[in-house]
């Protein structure tokens, strides 16, 4: 049985009920008025599941009651919610053409209708419609937060951050840290354009915004390693390991590729004795790599025999260390580091690197926007995530 009309039923009984109400107090009677003849044929095709009849007899009740408004807009949103766009769209321009609406009547229809469009993907009707809204100077918040929602399709990034400054304004202060991702956005596209100096200013925009931005800081540490200062650069991504211990491991592999790039990897060893190496598979792990690329293959042995005597030791760790075992035997020895080394892959296969917090997607890529629930920010490291993702970020 379609949902609809049982659904409906207590809403079009209410809002007969308040029309009827406010006829008898302007009259001023004791009597009870008829309801609109329409009306009651709309609620009988409502009960006979003729959705489509009742449609059409709603909508012409709006030629004689202004009243029943309310009922239409939640009848379209009823029908959007159930993906039947069409419909909804064509209730609330019906309503919207009325000339009887009030101002509040006519921006919930418009807003309404909006809503149908962005929904059905029509992105340039529905922002027309927000735009006059917001243009009209609306105090309602859904108009911005539709046009946050249509900016962040479209990649817009100006406009999104003017728009999320409204909201912002109008008191919704969880805002600031989704405009300092607006503002990395920016940022991270002016660095691949080689505009570092429209980046720097993206960057101080963002930590203005949210200070505690890592990503920001990581930003500015590449810019700084475009700009060749070093120096900073490192400072940069120190500041991740402060903010969020648990991103470390991107700061740790941008350290290494600039240390790399300089030829000066033993400068990054005796840098990271100053790191805490016992709780730091990271830093651990960066270790492991600057020895690899040195071709200092006694000091490769010696440090994986030393982590796999560690109680924290790191999985990642492990794994090399039968890689290891398995490149420098041969026979049943050779034989058994392998089968350990496939066991464990399997076993580190199973996990993901990264989990949003609001709708729980696992993914071993570090998204800054949810692809699923859409929220900025959310994406935290589950325990075993992967090293060597530098590439892997979005």
């Amino acid at each position: 049985m379609d949902f609809v009309p049982w659904l409906l039923l207590p809403v079009a009984a209410a809002a007969g009920w308040w029309s009827a109400h406010r006829a008898s107090k302007k009259n001023n009677t004791n009597t009870t008025p008829e309801l609109n003849d329409q009306y009651v044929r709309g609620l009988n095709y409502l009960l006979n599941e003729q959705p489509d009849k009742a449609i059409e007899a709603l909508i012409n009740v709006v030629d004689t009651d202004h009243e029943t408004v309310n009922t239409h807009l939640v009848l379209g949103a009823l029908f959007r919610r159930r993906g039947e766009i069409e419909r909804a769209i064509r209730i609330h321009q019906n309503v919207i053409a009325r000339p009887t609406l009030t101002t509040e009547q006519r921006e919930t229809a418009m807003l309404e209708l909006g809503t149908d469009y962005l929904k059905a993907g029509v992105l340039d009707r529905a922002e027309n419609i927000f735009r006059k809204l917001a243009n009209k100077q609306s105090q309602n918040k859904r108009v911005y937060q539709r046009l946050q929602e249509i900016y962040e399709q479209e990649k817009d990034w100006q406009q999104a951050i003017a728009v999320t400054e409204k909201l912002n304004r109008l008191g919704d202060k969880t805002q600031a840290s989704r405009i300092a991702q607006y503002h990395c956005e920016v940022a991270e596209t002016s660095l691949n354009k080689k505009n570092l100096s429209d980046a720097k200013k993206a960057i101080k925009s963002a930590l203005k915004y949210d200070e505690r931005c890592f990503r920001a800081h990581l930003l500015s540490g590449d810019v700084h390693v475009a700009q060749q200062d070093f120096s900073k650069a490192e400072q940069a991504y120190q500041k991740v390991f402060q903010i969020n211990r648990g991103f470390a491991p991107i700061a740790y592999d941008r350290m290494f590729t600039m240390y790399a790039t300089q030829n000066k990897l033993d400068d990054l060893l005796q840098d990271l004795e100053a790191h805490d190496l016992e709780t730091n598979a990271a830093a651990r792990y960066t270790q492991l790599r600057a020895y690899t690329m040195l071709q200092n293959e006694r000091a490769v042995r010696d440090f994986l025999h030393a982590e796999l005597a560690r109680k924290n030791a790191s999985p990642i760790l492990v794994k090399r260390y039968l890689e290891l075992m398995r490149e420098s035997t041969d026979g049943d020895v050779q034989q058994t580091f392998a089968t350990l080394h496939e066991l464990l892959d399997v076993e580190l296969a199973n996990y993901r690197s990264f989990r949003c917090t609001s709708c729980g997607y696992d993914t071993n890529t570090l998204f800054w926007n949810c692809p699923t629930c859409r929220k900025w920010g959310t994406s935290k490291p589950n325990r075993f995530m992967s090293i060597e993702y530098g590439q892997d970020l979005d």
